[in-house]
């Protein structure tokens, strides 16, 4: 006979889910001028076989031509992957973690959600708008978002809003 699995402890809670966003619409900016770069880099190989078979001469200028693009490049692409990695709005059971791009653990800006009495995603300029209990706002710009992360953005914040409102009516 197997016994029955125990009961979850009343102590321990359930991990909550949570949507993390990153700069997704950055990064995509970056592959694409990392592109642009390597095919410069491309232009200035061939410049440079051009002036080896023409003149016989590969210089400093020549090395410059292909190399200068190519680090450009890879510095880029680089920079986006580390952009595309890493969070910068999290929604999570706590409320709205905003993780900036420079030094995360020092600057982190937690908005938990019973301080929280409105929010919303605005338009134009996007933003996700948060107006705390205290009647302080806050605004985090979301440019760095694509439009789709925006609209699953808006439709989560929607979601928590609408189940706080339902709950704050509850006796």
């Amino acid at each position: 006979m197997n016994p029955s699995p125990p009961s979850p402890s009343p102590t321990l809670s359930l991990p909550q889910p949570e949507l993390r966003f990153t700069r997704s619409a950055w990064a995509s900016l970056l592959g694409l001028l990392a592109a642009g770069f390597f095919c410069g880099a491309m232009v200035g190989s061939a410049w440079a076989f051009h002036l080896q078979t023409e003149r016989g001469e590969f210089g400093l200028l020549s090395w410059l031509a292909i190399v200068g693009p190519i680090a450009s490049a890879s510095t880029l692409l680089w920079l986006s992957r580390w952009l595309a990695k890493r969070t910068y709005l999290l929604l999570s059971g706590v409320g709205v973690e905003v993780f900036p791009l420079f030094k995360p653990e020092d600057r982190l800006e937690v908005f938990p959600w019973d301080e929280v009495a409105e929010a919303r995603v605005l338009e134009s300029p996007r933003a996700l708008h948060l107006t705390l209990a205290s009647q302080a706002e806050f605004r985090i710009p979301l440019g760095a978002l694509r439009p789709d992360s925006c609209q699953l953005l808006q439709t989560a914040v929607a979601g928590r809003t609408r189940e706080l409102q339902e709950r704050a009516k509850k006796p």
